[in-house]
């Protein structure tokens, strides 16, 4: 890739992220595209909100970076991998790598409160109808 777009790894970023990926398989056939060129062209398209179509054209074709982000998403490698660099961003400050309090936005908490979506009857007569209550609600 000749193009250095914002959005790309740097090499120790990249370092670090290839420590939390699963390995390649064995088996197959071999990639056609680094990795890397995969990764950046998926933060290419996050960084901009451009469509996976629009990638420009030094990143690997947009259906085989769509093709990666998706398994990626499915195997929830995703979720795993920023759990991991969370995990080990908070070691590396020095802090206990699972947090141990969590921010409530006072604001919207006393909202729901004062109003709140449904009586208690109205809920059991829906629930006992088989009708769903989670909805979502707005005043």
């Amino acid at each position: 890739m000749s193009t250095s777009y914002p959005s790309n790894l740097s090499d120790a970023e990249w370092e670090t992220l290839q420590d939390h990926l699963p390995p390649l398989p064995k088996r197959g056939r071999p990639p056609t595209h680094s990795q890397r060129a995969i990764f950046n062209a998926i933060f290419y398209v996050l960084r901009t909100g451009c469509p996976w179509r629009y990638l420009p054209i030094n990143f690997p074709p947009w259906h085989t970076v769509f093709y990666h982000f998706r398994r990626l998403r499915f195997k929830g490698t995703w979720t795993l991998l920023l759990r991991n660099l969370h995990r080990v961003e908070r070691e590396r400050q020095g802090r206990n790598p699972q947090p141990s309090a969590a921010i409530i936005d006072a604001t919207s908490a006393s909202k729901q409160s004062r109003n709140p979506p449904a009586s208690a009857a109205m809920m059991r007569t829906n629930m006992s109808r088989g009708v769903s209550c989670t909805s979502s609600w707005t005043r």
